[in-house]
């Protein structure tokens, strides 16, 4: 019976999923009509809609806490731990002002899918050092227009028992030269609710994202990224900690 109860909800789930799709694929089309940053925010906007209803509608009770008075107004880089497909909706649920997530480049190589993929994100292929570049070009421009960017300085999935695996230098780079605050998200219980293997793993529950305290960079040159970097990774993990061992 638990597992007819599985597959019943996963199956109610990916509907769901396709339902919200179609319905918010007018907006996501009336973007073509923009030119970038416009088109890029309207498809933003489009997913936190999405995202917050799909949230409600499987079961998934989302929880903010804040451990400051509210997300960074200026533009920012916001980083997380990652863990989970699950993440992603969850960033767009939580984030308030047009944001570009730092994301895989081969999800934008897709048929339509990838084009408007491609609208709200910047892509990065990791193995080309050229494509590297010029990701970090887009993220240069995106900030300098008012945008903030969300990375995952993990660059996949923590698949490990450690409360979070090494973090790439990227994302603390690109702070330290725009000069431009980190803004360090959790995401608690997402691996509970859906696995990496995808969507035959949902299940409903709670979905805690824990907003930290903003980083200032001011201070802060090319020589430091790797002690910015470890501070960030150290009070990333100690915070996860916390939660894990019911200390907070």
């Amino acid at each position: 019976m638990k597992r007819l109860f599985q597959v019943l909800y996963n199956f109610y789930a990916i509907l769901l999923y396709l339902i919200l799709m179609v319905l918010v694929s007018p907006l996501i089309l009336a973007s073509t009509l923009f030119s970038q940053p416009v088109k890029g925010n309207v498809i933003f906007v489009a997913c936190k809609y999405w995202s917050s209803v799909w949230f409600v509608l499987v079961g998934i009770r989302y929880k903010k806490i804040s451990l400051q008075p509210e997300l960074v107004r200026e533009p920012c880089i916001f980083v997380a731990n990652h863990r989970s497909y699950l993440d992603v909706v969850s960033l767009v649920r939580l984030i308030d002002r047009p944001t570009r997530v730092l994301a895989r480049h081969d999800i934008a190589e897709l048929p339509l899918l990838g084009h408007f993929y491609g609208q709200a994100v910047v892509s990065v292929n990791r193995d080309n050092p050229m494509d590297k570049a010029a990701s970090v070009i887009a993220i240069s421009e995106a900030l300098a227009q008012g945008l903030s960017i969300f990375i995952f300085p993990e660059g996949t999935f923590n698949e490990s028992s450690d409360s979070l695996s090494s973090f790439y230098s990227g994302a603390f780079k690109m702070a330290i030269d725009n000069g431009v605050p980190i803004q360090p998200v959790l995401f608690l219980d997402n691996l509970d609710r859906m696995s990496p293997l995808g969507f035959l793993k949902l299940s409903p529950g709670v979905s805690r994202t824990v907003i930290m305290r903003k980083i200032d960079v001011k201070g802060y040159t090319k020589k430091d990224v790797s002690r910015l970097k470890d501070m960030v990774w150290n009070q990333m993990s100690d915070q996860i900690l916390k939660y894990q061992n019911g200390c907070v």
